[in-house]
């Protein structure tokens, strides 16, 4: 793999293009250069169907590029194979969905402990990151909880909870505000906005402008074309 002289850019992508293959070839992403430098928030925004799903999933290595380059950390990972992708997922990488994806029958702490046991994290440590994670978000008094018990936005600080607790490199979040009314949404918009301030690198998918407008830089894709813009 080549080393690329600049490991602060977290995530770099170059003349990435990514097309569907079928009768009617799809191009979801035209070429694109995009970088993610350690501790910025992105957000990215665009119609439906313009690529930025696309687009996140080609930044968290959940899906490869047809052409182009990624580079992670200064490292080149474009032709890692599917393990490796996942491994590096697991390393450095956390998600928050717009479906909260907890496991009904599990506490909130076991739900966010999950993650933690797939990594082999020992089992005093992972009960540490939890209680510390639980705290922060504001749901200690809730761990023992059924999730199906739980608020539309306890349950997504569940989720946050659950991918913060493995020390992300980036958090990606896809629409976490989605299933959420005003309230909760400015609940978890005021907690993504301090784990930025605590230095943690955030992308963010939304469809709200007014959410994005709280990243410090906005990714705008449509018809699998991107521009970017610095918020103010």
């Amino acid at each position: 793999m080549k080393i690329t002289s600049d490991p602060a850019r977290v995530i770099e992508l170059r003349d990435v293009v990514k097309t569907y293959a079928g009768r009617v070839p799809v191009h979801a992403l035209q070429p694109v250069n995009l970088l993610v430098g350690k501790g910025e928030s992105v957000a990215i925004v665009g119609p439906s169907g313009s690529g930025k799903s696309t687009l996140l999933n080609i930044l968290g290595l959940l899906d490869t590029p047809t052409r182009g380059a990624y580079f992670l950390e200064g490292v080149d990972v474009t032709a890692a194979d599917e393990v490796t992708r996942g491994a590096v997922r697991g390393q450095k990488f956390g998600f928050v969905f717009q479906s909260f994806h907890l496991l009904p029958h599990r506490t909130v702490a076991e739900n966010v402990e999950l993650a933690m046991m797939y990594a082999r994290i020992p089992a005093v440590e992972r009960r540490e990151r939890t209680q510390n994670a639980l705290e922060t978000l504001g749901l200690i008094h809730r761990r023992e909880a059924d999730p199906r018990e739980l608020s539309g936005g306890e349950r997504q600080r569940t989720a946050i909870a659950r991918a913060i607790c493995l020390n992300p490199e980036v958090l990606f979040c896809d629409e976490p505000t989605g299933n959420l009314d005003s309230h909760n949404t400015g609940i978890v918009m005021d907690i993504l906005a301090d784990l930025h301030e605590n230095g943690q690198t955030i992308v963010l998918v939304t469809h709200n402008l007014e959410l994005a407008k709280l990243m410090r830089r906005t990714v705008s894709v449509r018809d699998g074309m991107v521009s970017e813009r610095v918020n103010s």
